[in-house]
């Protein structure tokens, strides 16, 4: 039952040129969707007008497992650009909508992401998501210089260990109130914090960024 003051928020899922697997044989579709900017600009700046809350799009780091004819009659996950590259450029053609999109918390390691989408945070203004996976396919591992994928246990615990930093959104950057020209201080020692990332409970992290603290403690 809906509760009140509660509010249903509509997502627009990307997928280049449509979800059905044959999509981009219609003869209204955009076949080269999926490496086509200006297609994902109009499909964004739609999704604004309509008032949906965000875009996402899926990402793969590896071509889907299947026969190579199966993969030749399929647009989807085989002609797709690099995510984090496309939102800050869609960043640039919106104003409001919320960008979002999927990053493997088992081929990045947290200093990679939270820099990442910290900083398309800045470029939009404070629009940025990040779809945390896991990865599934045994051949994401090649393309990491890898034998074989990690197993499901190691998967998961890398993602836990990844959770607790997921909502910092300066890792990486400065925070936009802490440079005074004035003071000749880039960053306020009273106002800001070290953000330290730590990896798989490793005892040692990377201090990436002064944050913000928050009245009444750290």
């Amino acid at each position: 039952m809906r509760r009140s003051g509660e509010k249903l928020r509509l997502g627009a899922f990307f997928n280049p040129t449509g979800h059905h697997v044959a999509s981009w044989r219609h003869p209204q579709s955009q076949a080269d969707a999926g490496v086509n900017f200006e297609h994902y600009a109009e499909i964004a700046r739609t999704a604004e007008r309509a008032k949906m809350d965000m875009v996402f799009l899926a990402d793969n780091i590896s071509v889907r497992e299947a026969h190579p004819d199966a993969l030749a009659r399929s647009a989807q996950y085989i002609a797709n650009m690099e995510p984090i590259t496309l939102l800050s450029a869609l960043a640039a053609v919106t104003t409001r909508i919320g960008l979002v999109a999927t990053a493997s918390t088992s081929y990045n390691e947290p200093y990679h992401v939270a820099r990442k989408f910290a900083s398309i945070d800045h470029i939009s203004k404070g629009r940025a998501g990040w779809n945390l996976v896991t990865s599934g396919q045994a051949a994401d591992a090649y393309n990491f210089s890898r034998d074989e994928h990690y197993e499901h246990g190691v998967r998961y615990g890398r993602a836990n260990s990844r959770k607790s930093w997921s909502g910092c959104g300066t890792a990486g950057t400065t925070t936009r109130s802490s440079a005074t020209r004035k003071a000749a201080s880039f960053s306020i020692p009273p106002r800001c914090i070290a953000l330290t990332t730590r990896a798989n409970g490793s005892r040692c992290g990377v201090r990436s960024t002064p944050r913000a603290r928050r009245k009444g403690g750290r």
